[in-house]
């Protein structure tokens, strides 16, 4: 009887697969291709381990890595004042790494569980541990990034935060002009970010570093083309705290600043047409004492 096997083309010891054909008679070959397989699930998994080992070298205090401080937020045993001094202490060094936390999405198994745990009945979720959720987390480093600004090491370690300015995500380099802003007068360098951060190429991190920098000294000026860019943002309290700073910065023979400011008049928020009159009314009355000042 013909081998069918033959005919069709196969051998009965051989077969094809995704990698070419598996020949029980060159075993070199099976293993090098297995060999092959192991190198690439490796890359895959280093490049995991790798972002996560990059956890380890976040900062720490008394022995405890950042990781383990906003586990601790969720603690009620904790003492806050522990909490406090730990965020403080660690300083602009934490705020990669609680950038890098609140950015976390939550994994696949925990939003399920999530889900179910939403739609259990009353009594079985009170005996459903509750875990930490990717929304809990964010609010915990928002308070971390709060207090890392807050303590002895912000104005000394300010560089950490400018180095944070060349992060690919503008919302990240938003929370960043804040925390600089934060320090304000208290670190040239943190003076010195903001005004790096008004060349930025995203309008909002503009915007928002002109208003710090106004916030943290009024005397600066520098930043009136980036205010005058900020009347056109989508909210009225942004658009309303840009005009009280051209009020203070401003001066009348700048016909840039006095043209944004009419515009402003006629905006269709009245907080910002009332910043907008309080500002002409503050800027013509410095211009005419000026003006009528007698020459020594």
């Amino acid at each position: 009887m013909p081998d069918l096997a033959d005919k069709s083309g196969f051998s009965s010891e051989q077969t094809a697969g995704p990698f070419g054909s598996w020949s029980s008679r060159s075993p070199a070959r099976y293993h090098l291709r297995l060999a092959f397989l192991g190198l690439i699930f490796g890359f895959v998994a280093g490049g995991w381990w790798f972002q996560e080992e990059a956890l380890f070298s976040e900062p720490a205090f008394d022995g405890k890595p950042l990781r383990y401080w906003l586990q601790a937020m969720a603690n009620p045993d904790m003492k806050e004042a522990r909490i406090r001094e730990a965020f403080r202490e660690m300083g602009p060094r934490a705020v990669p790494a609680l950038l890098w936390h609140a950015k976390r999405p939550d994994p696949l198994w925990k939003s399920i569980y999530l889900r179910f745990y939403e739609l259990a009945p009353e009594a079985l979720r009170g005996v459903m541990p509750l875990p930490e959720t990717a929304g809990m987390r964010s609010q915990y480093c928002q308070w971390g990034l709060h207090l890392s600004v807050a303590g002895p090491r912000a104005a000394r370690d300010a560089h950490f935060l400018i180095e944070g300015l060349g992060s690919p995500f503008a919302r990240d380099r938003v929370v960043i002009v804040n925390l600089l802003g934060s320090i304000g007068t208290a670190s040239g360098r943190a003076i010195n970010g903001l005004k790096q951060a008004l060349k930025d190429p995203d309008p909002r991190v503009r915007r928002q570093a002109a208003l710090m920098l106004f916030h943290a000294d009024p005397s600066i000026s520098e930043a009136v083309p980036q205010l005058i860019e900020a009347l056109s943002a989508a909210s009225p309290l942004l658009r309303s705290d840009a005009v009280l700073a051209l009020g203070r910065v401003g001066r009348r023979s700048d016909t840039r600043v006095m043209a944004a400011i009419e515009t402003a008049m006629h905006d269709p928020s009245e907080y910002v047409r009332a910043e907008a009159a309080e500002a002409l009314a503050r800027l013509r009355p410095r211009e005419n004492e000026a003006v009528a000042a007698p020459t020594p």
